[in-house]
């Protein structure tokens, strides 16, 4: 029962790391695409 809430728990964190670093290499593409288009 342990040993599968820190499996759970494990890949809760994995899975929240891993999006929150989708979410900001989409945020830094906006942010570099919007000092490209001021730039232009």
């Amino acid at each position: 029962m342990s040993l599968a809430k820190d499996m759970y728990f494990c890949i809760k964190w994995v899975l929240i790391l891993y999006s929150g670093r989708i979410y900001f290499t989409v945020f830094i593409a906006l942010l570099s695409g919007k000092e490209l288009n001021r730039c232009e």
